[in-house]
């Protein structure tokens, strides 16, 4: 939606004549920071917040944290559907290669009329994956929510 996301393409045209030698020129990929270019504000996962000391509970074996949030509005709509998943890395690049749909073993949930999801225990979709608490109180994961709006599927990160 308008307002929401912007979007800067600078183009270089070159057009060879009047005995110029051709140019060849570079376009890098914009480097963006963790939590920005492209993906969903961080802000709409309300728990855990980053960097935050989140309790993490043992469920068949894994490792999971719950969370909260809210979908974003696209073309007037909420997410027909949330899935997350946790890694347990502070480190995890929502740009690298896999990341773009949601992996095996994420959990799933359906956004409320509000626009409200949720992964908890009481529901049975706490979200897997995260890393245990160290003593420093220092990020030690990674959660990752995507939004799937019928054919796209943007995703909020923050680092727990």
């Amino acid at each position: 939606m308008s307002g929401e996301n912007k979007v800067t393409v600078r183009v270089e045209v070159v057009i060879e004549g009047a005995g110029d030698a051709a140019r060849v020129t570079t376009v890098e990929r914009p480097t963006f920071a963790p939590h920005a270019g492209g993906l969903v504000k961080p802000l709409l996962i309300i728990t855990p917040t980053p960097s935050s000391n989140v309790p993490v509970y043992i469920i068949g074996g894994k490792n999971c944290i719950e969370a909260t949030g809210t979908s974003p509005v696209v073309m007037g709509s909420y997410a027909l559907k949330v899935w997350a998943m946790a890694y347990p890395s502070p480190y995890v690049d929502p740009r690298q290669s896999g990341l773009s749909s949601p992996p095996y073993g994420a959990v799933s949930d359906t956004p409320t009329g509000s626009g409200g999801w949720s992964f908890t225990r009481a529901k049975g979709n706490a979200v897997p994956g995260a890393g245990l608490g160290g003593p420093s109180g220092a990020p030690n994961s990674t959660l990752v929510v995507w939004y799937d709006f019928g054919g796209s599927t943007p995703l909020s990160v923050v680092d727990l």
